[in-house]
């Protein structure tokens, strides 16, 4: 008998929470040990050796990390997040946001917030908005050349044919082509990428929470049927308007 959308949505959140479980399980006690070699329990350790463990202990952080983004999909996934429920100034998020992220100014990159929008407030849960929108800025980074300008620009627009915030997150020469496109002549989000974890899956997934959707730049037919597995050159993201 062909098991029901239901019946397959619930198994694939089991095993993504029991994935996380039994990661977790095994890495704790990893990274502890690790830590305890660092700090000298087992004796001192020559320079060489300092180093490997080190370079080891990051790796395990990083897999340690991974897992609890895991545990935040499968909670998604599941219905299990808790969402609260207030106003939210989004240029305020924004402009917090941009001034927070890392490795611009080492790149020669400038990140500028452009706000076009006398009523930029939604509800929803600020703390998530911050983890998703901080994590599609970053992501639009990572693909920025070495020098330049990212713009984060927020407008009012339209989308399913009800009012709508705008946000757009991509390079000068691109930002103004993806404000001017319509919903329709956008691509599907990419979360697939590599280099962020399960970060994106997240952060679509939070948007798609409060209501909203996430884009991209449209892509030639020839590239449209194998995405890359790289994150995308800019965003567009529809928010639910007050």
């Amino acid at each position: 008998m062909p098991e029901r959308p239901e019946e397959t949505l619930e198994g694939k959140d089991a095993f993504l929470s029991l994935v996380a479980h039994e990661f977790r399980n095994r890495l704790t006690p990893a990274l502890g040990y690790l830590r305890m070699v660092l700090k000298g329990t087992g004796g001192a350790l020559t320079d060489t050796q300092q180093r490997l463990v080190t370079e080891a202990h990051k790796s395990v952080g990083r897999l340690s990390e991974l897992t609890d983004q895991l545990s935040q999909l499968s909670l998604l996934e599941g219905g299990g997040a808790v969402f609260t429920v207030e106003s939210v100034d989004l240029a305020a998020l924004l402009t917090r946001e941009v001034s927070m992220v890392p490795e611009s100014a080492e790149r020669g990159i400038s990140v500028t917030f452009r706000n076009h929008t006398s009523t930029p407030t939604m509800q929803g849960d600020p703390a998530r908005l911050r983890t998703a929108l901080g994590t599609l800025i970053f992501s639009v980074l990572r693909e920025q050349a070495t020098s330049g300008e990212l713009v984060v620009s927020l407008r009012d627009g339209i989308a399913d044919a009800s009012p709508a915030l705008r946000l757009t997150i991509a390079g000068n020469d691109l930002v103004e082509t993806l404000e001017a496109a319509e919903p329709h002549a956008l691509a599907p989000f990419n979360e697939y990428a590599g280099g962020v974890g399960f970060r994106l899956g997240i952060a679509r997934r939070i948007v798609e929470r409060h209501g909203g959707r996430v884009h991209a730049p449209g892509r030639a037919p020839a590239d449209a049927a194998d995405p890359p597995l790289k994150p995308p050159p800019g965003v567009v993201v529809f928010l639910p308007s007050p």
